[in-house]
């Protein structure tokens, strides 16, 4: 496609986000037993999964000695959620679950160790969640030697990727399944970097015949690695470098028809790299976050000309979580979009998917008494919103708006924050302190962590 046409494809995603009545739902608490404390992977593997109606959601426990992986399903596009089910135990302190689908397939994978159980385990259900198989070991490498499984799943195939330490240097491995799940194929090493180390966990995600994995590798400056197949898995090409940075894990890869696209961190923002032509050539690196000391997280989904980007924007201790899209296959993006409802001190794991129009959002915070649990919020709209739903539209919002003229000076009874429409902190001021902010006219939100309280403010000169 011409870059001219891609700008006239833009030129109309962006006027049908302004048109729409767009809206981002109430968030929904998926974690929410009181006893129990839920956590999902650090790893960039997909922690929810979603196929026509049908939502799949997979973290586990943190409470028990042995780690629980639990799972739960939506089967109305995240409208409403069917109780939590205990899938397998692992015996690991992280083991990291992840999920794919494709149809009524779903597929679950983690790590356990260190003991003779150790490795890969795999589960699946060919009925949508309804009912599972006995779990099985599908890495050959025991002990500690199998960690950070990442799952895709196209049509019959299934793709799977983990860092293998068989070797004593951990390397990058990858398995199939044609047949659904019923049956793998044998290991297959994808990265073999002789001079670094392996530092980054892989990604992986697929497409039609294109199969494609990134991880990092290497000391500062890193390097982000990619390899890739354009046969479902049977060959590969690579691995090569599609860049030299400062980045830090994790990497997250999406893909959709031959679009192919990559988001990494490092300490200046999310960066974002694409290629159209299945991961033949690559085009320019462009930065997708605001600035933010040290974002995390980059979580990516691909549908069509649409890609949909999450991460966890922090500030001055403080983190959310963000959500951007381009509707023209990553050749520009609109305005970031603060998906969470308020700032607080741990929030972290955002992970994202996509099923027709309606895009899912997940990710885990300790805003109830420090224990961390699954939230979940959806838009029904592909993504689109509009800038009234920007803080105006998150619960809890207090009191009418305030006007303020020239300088305010009251005194402020905890820590509080004011925000811009976007979200983003620009003073912050400590308990006891006075509130004099200079800042220009405009719309801003006090909002105070401890008790989650906002209040509007309209600043005019």
């Amino acid at each position: 496609m011409s870059t001219k046409s891609q700008s006239k494809l833009c030129l109309l995603g962006f006027v049908l986000a302004a048109s729409a009545l767009a809206q981002w739902d109430p968030y929904n608490v998926l974690g929410n037993l009181a006893s129990q404390t839920y956590a999902t992977s650090w790893n960039p593997a997909r922690r929810i999964a979603a196929s026509a109606n049908a939502v799949h959601v997979v973290w586990y426990d943190c409470t028990l000695p042995d780690r629980q992986i639990n799972y739960r399903r939506s089967t109305n596009a995240g409208q409403s959620w069917a109780a939590p089910v205990a899938l397998a135990t692992a015996v690991d302190t992280w083991p990291d679950p992840t999920v794919a689908v494709a149809g009524s397939v779903v597929h679950v994978a983690w790590y356990q160790g260190p003991d003779s159980s150790g490795g890969v385990w795999y589960i699946r259900s060919t009925d949508g969640g309804q009912t599972w198989s006995q779990s099985r070991r599908l890495s050959d490498s025991l002990g500690w030697g199998s960690t950070r499984p990442s799952l895709a799943a196209c049509g019959s195939d299934v793709h799977l990727v983990w860092l293998d330490a068989r070797s004593g240097w951990e390397e990058i491995y990858y398995k199939r399944s044609t047949d659904a799940g019923a049956t793998w194929g044998n290991d297959t090493r994808l990265g073999m970097d002789t001079l670094t180390l392996i530092l980054g966990e892989p990604a992986v995600a697929a497409s039609d015949s294109g199969v494609h994995v990134v991880w990092m590798t290497g000391a500062l400056p890193t390097s982000i690695r990619y390899a890739r197949s354009t046969n479902r898995g049977i060959t590969w090409s690579g691995p090569t470098s599609l860049t030299t940075t400062y980045a830090v894990c994790p990497i997250d890869v999406a893909c959709a028809g031959s679009a192919v696209h990559v988001a990494w961190t490092d300490l200046s923002g999310i960066w974002y790299r694409r290629s159209i032509n299945n991961g033949g050539a690559w085009l320019a690196t462009t930065q997708i976050s605001s600035d933010s000391l040290w974002p995390d997280s980059p979580c990516l989904a691909a549908s069509g000309t649409t890609v949909h980007a999450v991460w966890v924007h922090n500030y001055q201790g403080y983190s959310e979580v963000y959500y951007r899209r381009s509707t023209c296959t990553g050749a520009t993006w609109e305005p970031e979009f603060n998906v969470s409802d308020y700032y607080i001190l741990h929030r972290g794991n955002a992970t994202v998917a996509t099923s027709g129009t309606v895009v899912h959002v997940l990710w885990q915070d300790d805003r109830d008494l420090f224990r961390y649990e699954l939230y979940h919020r959806r838009n029904a709209h592909n993504g689109a919103w509009v800038e009234e739903e920007q803080r105006t539209g998150r619960p809890r919002v207090g009191g009418e708006p305030a006007v303020v003229r020239d300088i305010w000076g009251t005194t402020a009874s905890e820590e509080t924050l004011l925000l811009d429409v976007l979200g983003r902190a620009v003073r912050r001021f400590e308990e006891g302190r006075n509130m004099q902010p200079e800042v220009a006219p405009g719309v801003y939100f006090l909002i105070t962590p401890r008790n989650h309280y906002i209040r509007k403010l309209v600043v005019v000169r």
